[in-house]
């Protein structure tokens, strides 16, 4: 589902702007498995021309997407009016500090090693979302190279002391059941955020991602609704 001209249609207010597709095939893998998670792209996100021209700009990440919005957001917020963040990859349960060594050093020696991949079921609990994602060319099926792990762990030990600078109103969106994100990722964001705007929105069952579940219309009001009390 595109999001952002769904949520349009129901929000005349909203103008859509993008920062542009985003090719995640096996050729963008292999390249981001040489980059800077989070700093790289939110620096390419400052770049976006007319973003200064439209006002109010609310910024819309999910996954990693939500890492990077989450990572622009804490260093240009004066620039935006509202953010919301659907499953952000910003905590990983479950890694001990023995694994968390590893994966750093392999980074260093070896950055396109791969290391995991994504499991397709964990995606959502409808079989045609399962199955587009797994036919889709612009979706990396191979495993993750270490340094893009290495780097999204990095941000993620990094984001609890910078999260109390976040002020912008707020709006989380995750599904309970998220094998591939924990719902804690969200509760963390909204805990330590400063923000006196935010709300966390915590879908019972559903899975990584909520926009394309069964319920994807209840998810869609709330996030209309949250759009049009902000615009």
């Amino acid at each position: 589902m595109d999001v952002a001209r769904a949520a349009s249609a129901h929000v005349r207010s909203i103008q859509v702007r993008r920062l542009g597709r985003v090719d995640y095939g096996e050729a963008h893998a292999k390249e981001a498995g040489h980059q800077r998670y989070g700093k790289t792209y939110a620096s390419d996100a400052a770049l976006h021309p007319g973003w200064s021209e439209a006002s109010p700009v609310h910024l819309l990440g999910h996954s990693m997407g939500a890492g990077v919005a989450l990572a622009y957001a804490l260093r240009y917020q004066d620039e935006l009016r509202g953010l919301v963040l659907s499953g952000p990859a910003v905590l990983f349960e479950g890694v001990s500090p023995l694994q968390a060594r590893a994966v750093r050093i392999l980074s260093a020696l070896a950055p396109g090693l791969p290391v995991f991949a994504i499991d397709g079921t964990a995606v959502s609990r409808d079989p045609e979302v399962v199955r587009a994602y797994d036919r889709d060319p612009l979706n990396y099926r191979g495993k993750i190279p270490v340094r893009t792990a290495a780097e999204m762990a990095r941000s993620a030990e990094q984001l609890p002391d910078r999260l109390g600078s976040l002020r912008l109103p707020l709006l989380l969106l995750h599904g309970t059941e998220d094998r591939l994100v924990p719902a804690n990722a969200s509760r963390l964001v909204h805990d330590r955020a400063s923000s006196l705007d935010k709300t966390l929105r915590l879908y019972d069952g559903l899975y990584h991602e909520v926009f394309n579940e069964p319920e994807r219309d209840q998810v869609l009001a709330d996030l209309t609704h949250w759009l049009d009390w902000h615009a």
